[in-house]
């Protein structure tokens, strides 16, 4: 007869979920922050749009940390399947001793996420704020290339004329 493979029977017991202290506390930030009273009005209004954005702002917190979850479950399931770890290192949440990564390596995703960011903060900017914001970043270009010049020796314009 050919022998049976041991199968590992898999329990996750361990499964988190619904609210949390933090949780409730940040809805209830996002509650308080879009709300507003509005001049002669008497009680609350709220502000629909802060509501919702805040409400999907959590709620994609909350999916991206579940997907975490859910991966590095799948990942200490397949580890403990192929004999990496045993069922108490399972249990614990640890895993396989993996290959150490450089220290304070940048990833091309954190770069790419914060052009994203950047890029979505200036366009949800109001046109005036937007216009005051890119003066002033030419002023701090200019006084910056002006000091590299100066330390460098050279002129700050281009029509200057040496003193004799």
């Amino acid at each position: 007869m050919a022998k049976k493979d041991k199968k590992v029977e898999i329990i996750d017991n361990d499964k988190k979920g619904g609210l949390d202290l933090g949780l409730l506390l940040e809805l209830v930030g996002v509650v308080v922050n879009s709300t507003k009273n509005k001049d002669g009005q008497k009680g609350i209004n709220i502000d629909t749009k802060k509501l919702a954005w805040g409400v999907a702002g959590i709620a994609g917190q909350q999916t991206l940390k579940g997907m975490g979850n859910w991966r590095q479950r799948r990942q200490l399931r397949k580890e403990l399947k192929s004999g990496l770890i045993d069922l108490e290192d399972y249990q614990a949440g640890r895993s396989a001793a993996s290959k150490k990564l450089k220290k304070n390596r940048l990833g091309p995703g954190m770069l790419v996420g914060s052009a994203i960011g950047g890029a979505v903060y200036l366009l949800s900017m109001p046109p005036e704020d937007r216009t005051r914001f890119f003066k002033q970043l030419d002023e701090a270009l200019s006084q910056v290339a002006g000091l590299v010049n100066e330390l460098q020796g050279k002129p700050y314009s281009k029509d200057f004329e040496e003193k004799k």
